[in-house]
């Protein structure tokens, strides 16, 4: 079997093109540099003091001679898929810290041979500390050498087609570090930058390390100060910490629920994205067309992207832009207008507030303000009714389906209720609701006596609705206000 020579590993002198003479090494089953450089006071440079071929090796070579301490030249013998691995030490006379990494340099004049040969360089004999050739890895990869110290690396070299006598010099690289920066994450090295060459200015990373729910904000240094570059001639070493921003979604919903656009977005974040906001504006464009046919404009909710501690949903609120139409009537059919009603309409919104006059005409009847019996959400969303001084009467469902209703304006003028004038609440989950009376508690007892029997059946399921009277207020606590009911009475 043959026997490869294979050397990689590098160095970096802090002179550069300064050649010292080594002695002769005779290479055959085990590499020996023979000699010491002899190095003079003003030449700084770490040096090859020996170089083995481990047993395990199946290619001829030899070494013919080294130029300076850190070149060797061999001749190499044999067969595709045959590898020699190099056990190679080196000092470091330097007055700085080098950092080892897979620095390789040969001639062109050898790249007939190296062509033929992979060539790896490693911390170890079995290859699984690569050293990386790239320079923002070095640190990563590699091993840093302090001042005085011997350090071992290993070169692996593959013949990838059969070689016969080829010939190579390898030159091995070792930087001197002028300053590092490393990178924590959570207080644990994510890794280290070093700088080996400080001529130019040293930008810091713009990416970072990944954290579930979050996306990588900066870097920071100690007095938690975001930085972004170290200028050119610095030598000091620094440590900088990752920092994160939490990311949130913003959701635009129609009324009842489905999405129609969302986004994520960070801490950082000011404002949605310009596509996500021509977006929502071209949605909220065709909500608002669709809306004009009943009298309705939309707006959204509003949000406020860069105060956000969470996820956000923006819904389409809906404005009635009509006016609530009166409906004059023939009350004793004798053909004269005498009082107006109130006129169905599509939508409500809060509060719905009916006057008890309009043109100089007295606004006598409520009747029901839904247009069809099937619209059961015209209501939602309506907080607050108030019905003028003038009013005469509420007709059954007269302003039924308001499931968020919590306050009800009624006048002194008021002398009928009828069956679920604005009680019934198409939802299960049921309000606890305040109703302000503008008269006495006597009077309301009589307005109650005067109503239909059934006339707030169902206002809420929840104990602790009131009637607020002018001289105190009526609490009940059975479920229902109305004719029979039960409450405690609360005079002032």
């Amino acid at each position: 079997m043959t026997r490869i020579t294979s050397i990689i590993c590098c160095v970096v002198t802090l002179l550069a093109g300064c050649f010292l003479c080594v002695g002769y090494a005779s290479l055959t089953d085990h590499l020996t540099v023979s000699g010491t450089a002899q190095l003079e006071p003003k030449f700084d440079s770490v040096v090859i003091t020996g170089v083995t071929a481990l047993d395990t090796t199946d290619v001829n070579s030899e070494s013919h001679y080294n130029i300076i301490p850190t070149n060797v030249q061999s001749t190499i013998s044999g067969e595709a898929g045959q590898s020699i691995v190099y056990r190679i030490t080196a000092h470091n006379y330097s007055e700085t810290e080098v950092y080892v990494h897979n620095g390789i340099r040969f001639s062109d004049a050898f790249s007939e041979t190296m062509d033929k040969l992979e060539l790896s360089v490693s911390l170890d004999e079995e290859g699984k500390h690569l050293l990386s050739t790239d320079s923002q890895e070095k640190c990563a990869s590699g091993i840093p050498v302090e001042p005085g110290e011997d350090f071992v690396f290993y070169a692996t070299y593959t013949l990838k087609e059969d070689i016969a006598d080829g010939e190579l010099l390898i030159n091995y690289v070792f930087d001197p570090v002028i300053y590092t920066v490393t990178y924590l994450y959570d207080n644990e090295i994510w890794t280290i930058d070093c700088i080996l060459n400080n001529d130019e200015v040293y930008y810091v990373r713009e990416n970072g390390p990944e954290k579930e729910g979050t996306v990588f904000s900066e870097w920071i240094n100690a007095n938690a100060v975001a930085v972004d570059s170290y200028p050119a001639g610095n030598t000091n070493s620094y440590t900088l910490s990752a920092t994160w921003d939490n990311l949130y979604l913003i959701m635009f919903v129609d009324k009842d629920g489905v999405v129609l656009y969302q986004e994520i977005f960070s801490d950082s974040s000011t404002s949605l994205s310009a596509s996500g906001q021509a977006t929502v504006n071209q949605i909220l464009k065709e909500l608002n067309a669709e809306a004009a046919r009943d009298e309705m404009s939309v707006a959204w909710s509003d949000y406020n992207i860069g105060t956000a501690t969470s996820d956000i949903v923006v819904r389409p609120l809906y404005t009635y832009t009509g006016t609530l139409r009166f409906e004059p009537m023939d009350r004793d059919g004798d053909g004269i207008i005498d009082y107006y009603q109130v006129e169905a309409v599509s939508k409500l919104n809060d509060p719905v507030k009916i006057p008890g006059t309009h043109q100089g005409k007295p606004v006598e009847v409520v009747n029901k303000l839904y247009k069809n019996d099937d619209n059961f959400d015209y209501g939602a969303g309506v907080k607050t009714i108030e019905i003028g001084e003038g009013v005469l009467r509420l007709e059954r469902n007269a302003l039924a389906y308001t499931a968020d209703l919590e306050a009800v304006y009624l006048p002194n003028s008021l002398e009928y209720i009828g069956k679920n004038a604005f009680s019934r609440n198409w939802s299960n989950d049921k309000k606890v609701i305040t109703i302000y009376y503008n008269g006495t508690m006597a009077e309301w007892k009589q307005l109650i006596a005067n109503s239909h029997e059934d006339w707030a059946n169902g206002i809420t399921t929840k104990d602790g609705s009131r009637v607020v009277c002018s001289d105190g207020y009526f609490e009940y606590n059975h479920g229902f206000i109305g004719i029979g009911a039960k409450w405690e009475e609360h005079p002032n």
